[in-house]
């Protein structure tokens, strides 16, 4: 009796320690949560956190977000503009797979909708299976057009690719990047989400 109940509790500890390593994909996310990642990143969250640095081969911009205020400081050419707006950006991420955000950058507002999916493991990129969210953009709205979005066209839609950097049950952080080859182009934008009270 002592045997059996050995094993099965040894079976039991090695099927849960199996289980648990799973949940850690993020550097940041949590060891061990009880929620799927699909449920994690479902509701309706608010940005509490923005770095964002653009820059080619003339022109330089770097924004972030403080107390509700967007820092910014533009350098093309030698010249030199920083500025404070204010800033607010809510994303509802729903269960069926689509989104929207909602942002408001001083006067500018602009309304972002579409699909989000998990990414699968990419071994070229070093990511793990849920590790990256995609944001396919199916329909944008915005007044004068400048949303601090970069983004990579493909079939006729745009789509936004962020590493999930944590993913905890009331918060995001994810991150993009990228280097181009060819164009000179380097961006890099950390976004914080903050899940609100429903």
């Amino acid at each position: 009796m002592k045997t059996s109940s050995l094993l099965i509790n040894s079976t039991l500890f090695l099927l849960l320690t199996f289980v648990f390593i799973g949940c850690k994909k993020g550097e940041d996310d949590p060891f061990v949560s009880l929620r799927s990642r699909k449920a994690r990143v479902t509701g309706s969250f608010e940005t509490t956190g923005l770095e964002y640095k653009f820059q080619d081969s003339s022109f330089i911009f770097t924004a972030s977000l403080v107390d509700g205020k967007l820092r910014f400081t533009e350098s093309e050419d030698g010249q030199v503009n920083s500025g404070t707006v204010p800033y607010s950006s809510r994303y509802l991420f729903e269960k069926d797979g689509k989104y929207s955000i909602r942002t408001i950058t001083g006067d500018d507002t602009a309304a972002i909708e579409g699909s989000w999916a998990f990414l699968g493991k990419n071994g070229e990129q070093d990511l793990k299976n849920k590790e990256a969210l995609v944001l396919t953009e199916t329909s944008i709205t915005t007044g004068s057009g400048n949303l601090f979005f970069s983004t990579i066209t493909t079939n006729g839609r745009t789509s936004d690719v962020f590493r999930l950097l944590q993913l905890k049950e009331k918060e995001i952080v994810m991150t993009q990047k990228y280097e181009g080859i060819y164009d000179q182009i380097k961006f890099e934008k950390t976004i914080t989400l903050q899940k609100m009270k429903e």
